[in-house]
């Protein structure tokens, strides 16, 4: 589509509004009969605006005309709908916005979700880093380290525990909530690594107040029984065990190697050792459809594990997946689609949900939306809604420390910089803990 932009300033709402219903390569600003002014919107009639929202609301109706498509999120692009939701009636989230009834409803039942459970600005919550994979999915944009071809695994443990028993000597061990180790695929260590990880967190980050301690094992060609023997032992309360998708086509053209057999093993031993389980799925992956998804669904009905995470793909420019991606490989409304028999499903068996954000890129303007049986994941919670300290350790980790303002840090984003750095991490760490 060609737009004519003779105000450059509004060229961020125009993307923003674009993109709910196509991809940003097929929007050219040259010349052309739709024009956008410095107070006007001219495309087949004339439309005047006052504010960037009301600029937003314009164009998206006449996309939505063009398209033949309505986004349950309206206008709305944002990351944490939950900042607006606190500011707004329901009706003003309508009428400003043009967020439909039902979104509104998930909304307010994630905020009563949350609101049972107590927060306290004075809390921590730690994250962990492990930036290997032994391969990378091809949706992925993260910068993770393959170390089948560069295996610093071992170097890397010896720089991030130097930081985890530095800087914890100045946390209060007590006010430590939720431990989460991230990644990467953090399982994808050799069982030493992972054990000399696991011993120090136990010494230096938890206490009898540690309510959550969750590990990233999401592939299953990266864990074995040795490996959850392990982790159990060390107090890992909860895993977070990511099948995707159980369409091997699928997983075939993300380039992610799976087992579905194996995992669904695993899934039975890890029940068998007394963990929680999380599992996530992406909806609107290539060769992904709705009958799919309920194929995963009917193996969920087998499983039941306490939490599921529902992301809608995002298109990420850094990753090879955005190369063979097209719109036109399935029908537009297949993420919508995919997500509309989630949300019948979950509530059909005693989910609910408790947590949601929302990324750039992301298909038919949807979510991501964790839902649980019983126990909500307090960190991803606090991850997403800015409650409660996060102190992040290893590279391209990043804490957000609740003091008057909130202060954001973020260590470097490669392994040399990062080691070559630690001194000053930790130092600054230190000296914002200290504040």
């Amino acid at each position: 589509m060609k737009i004519q932009l003779e105000d450059k300033n509004y060229q961020k709402e125009c993307i923003d509004i674009f993109t709910i219903f196509d991809t940003k390569d097929n929007l050219k600003f040259e010349k052309s009969k739709f024009v956008i002014g410095e107070n006007y919107v001219k495309y087949e009639k004339l439309y005047e605006f006052s504010s960037r929202v009301e600029l937003k609301r314009i164009l998206y109706g006449i996309f939505s005309e063009i398209y033949n498509y309505k986004s349950d999120w309206g206008i709305l692009t944002g990351t944490k709908p939950s900042k607006i939701l606190r500011n707004h009636t329901d009706d003003e989230l309508k009428q400003i916005y043009l967020i439909n009834q039902d979104t509104l409803d998930t909304l307010r039942e994630i905020e009563k979700a949350q609101s049972k459970i107590k927060f306290d600005k004075e809390n921590y919550n730690i994250y962990i880093n492990i930036p290997f994979c032994p391969s990378r999915c091809e949706y992925c944009s993260f910068p993770t380290i393959i170390y089948k071809n560069n295996d610093r695994r071992d170097e890397y443990i010896k720089y991030l525990t130097r930081e985890i028993r530095e800087v914890s000597h100045h946390i209060d061990k007590d006010k430590i909530k939720t431990i989460y180790v991230g990644g990467g695929t953090p399982s994808s260590l050799e069982q030493k690594s992972l054990d000399d990880l696991l011993e120090v967190i136990e010494d230096n980050l938890i206490s009898e107040n540690l309510e959550e301690f969750t590990f990233e094992a999401g592939r299953e060609d990266t864990l074995d029984d040795y490996k959850l023997k392990s982790l159990r032992k060390h107090n890992v309360s909860r895993i977070s065990l990511n099948p995707q998708t159980f369409n091997e086509k699928a997983l075939k053209a993300m380039g992610r190697i799976q087992d579905n057999g194996n995992l669904l093993k695993l899934y039975e031993k890890s029940k068998e050792l007394g963990f929680d389980v999380n599992m996530d799925f992406i909806l609107g992956l290539l060769y992904d459809d709705e009958k799919n998804t309920l194929d995963n669904l009917k193996i969920l009905e087998n499983l039941m594990p306490e939490n599921i995470t529902f992301h809608t793909l995002s298109i990420k420019n850094g990753s090879k997946y955005s190369q063979k991606y097209n719109r036109n490989n399935f029908d537009k409304n297949t993420a919508k689609n995919q997500m509309t028999e989630v949300k019948k499903w979950t509530k059909e068996n005693g989910y609910y949900p408790y947590y949601l954000y929302r990324q750039k890129n992301i298909l038919s303007n949807l979510e991501n939306i964790g839902f649980c049986k019983i126990h909500p994941s307090r960190y991803n919670i606090v991850i997403n809604e800015e409650l409660e300290n996060i102190v992040g350790f290893g590279m391209t980790s990043n804490s957000k420390f609740m003091k008057n303002d909130i202060i954001k840090y973020t260590n470097y984003k490669n392994i040399n910089d990062y080691e070559k750095n630690l001194d000053e991490i930790i130092q600054r760490k230190v000296e914002i803990i200290n504040e």
